[in-house]
């Protein structure tokens, strides 16, 4: 029996020692996929912050632009208002435009009438004193007559 008791103790010795060698195994195996995915698990976390990063500043940009479109929506409501006062005002000054170039129009037509008139009354002006002269003549003639 002492040999089958030796023999128990043998194979216990070869049992215990291949399962410690299996558990080493396991244990190296696992340690290398473990630090594997440890190492990918930081990459990842590091890819993260990164994006969380640029989320920020992405958010902080959109943030401003936002604050510039509202600035430039009120900009451009004060302008369109802005315009349209313009284009009363414009309106206004057309219409204002054409009523002098209307009474100007109005007025060169009295003008020219009252030149043709002058010059028609002139030329009677004229023919007046023609008549007045030779009356003036004819007068002289008579009053003072030639000596005989």
């Amino acid at each position: 029996m002492k040999y089958f008791e030796k023999s128990i103790n043998a194979y216990l010795v070869i049992i215990i020692i291949s399962i410690l060698a299996v558990m080493s195994i396991f244990s190296v195996y696992f340690q290398d996929i473990f630090s594997t995915t440890k190492t990918g698990f930081s990459t990842c976390q590091e890819d993260l912050a990164q994006c969380t990063t640029n989320l920020v500043v992405t958010k902080e940009n959109l943030n401003a632009s936002e604050a510039d479109v509202q600035r430039f929506s009120r900009l451009y409501e004060s302008q369109t208002d802005t315009l349209q006062q313009t284009n009363v005002e414009l309106n206004d000054t057309r219409k204002d435009l054409a009523d002098l170039t209307a009474r100007f129009n109005q007025a060169l037509a009295n003008i020219s009438s009252l030149t043709n008139t002058i010059i028609s009354l002139r030329a009677d002006v004229r023919q007046l004193q023609e008549d007045l002269d030779d009356c003036q003549d004819a007068l002289d003639a008579c009053q003072n007559p030639p000596a005989p």
